[in-house]
């Protein structure tokens, strides 16, 4: 929301270190594009709907919104294609995705999550990457017999895992509810 608290831990070489005009005009983009058509499409025309729907499907998958309005969101802001792109950074995978009965196909860590959730051509393109991810590529079932063959050196892992043991596996038979 406001492009002084943001820093660039990159930048292009031919603008001023210090220069946050790419971030200012993308933050003010994204205000107007709720009512304004034109900067809508000019917003558009920098998000390319598969990346950023592979990007939702993998928050999705892996319950980890940890990238939201206060921290951890990272952007690379291409200046030779325009295009915006994100970055996964300090990810917390499934730090609640077993004391959940529903899975929230919608849910938005940041405003610009926010504003493509409205977007019916992106949520088709979350949506097919999902059903890729889950039925074509089966990484659920890839992922639970890779934790199944390591379950011994795991479960070694977890008894010396103080914090591991606090907040995951809490009152919480991981194994169980994992084998097939």
């Amino acid at each position: 929301n406001n492009s002084l608290i943001w820093k660039k831990v990159a930048n292009f070489n031919q603008t001023n270190k210090d220069d946050k005009s790419d971030l200012i005009d993308f933050i003010n983009l994204l205000r107007k594009s709720e009512i304004d058509m034109t900067s809508h499409n000019k917003l558009m025309s920098m998000i390319d709907l598969n990346e950023w729907g592979k990007f939702a499907a993998y928050q999705i998958l892996t319950d980890n919104y940890h990238n939201d309005y206060a921290h951890n969101m990272r952007l690379i802001f291409d200046p030779w294609s325009g295009k915006l792109r994100p970055i996964i950074y300090d990810p917390i995978l499934g730090n609640n995705i077993f004391n959940k009965n529903n899975i929230d196909l919608n849910n938005s860590s940041h405003d610009l999550l926010l504003f493509l959730n409205k977007n019916s051509l992106f949520i088709n393109k979350k949506y097919k990457e999902l059903f890729n991810l889950l039925s074509s590529k089966k990484i659920i079932q890839k992922q639970v017999e890779e934790l199944n063959s390591l379950e011994k050196r795991l479960l070694i892992s977890e008894h010396r895992d103080i914090e591991l043991q606090r907040t995951v596996y809490n009152n919480l038979s991981f194994f169980n509810k994992t084998k097939p």
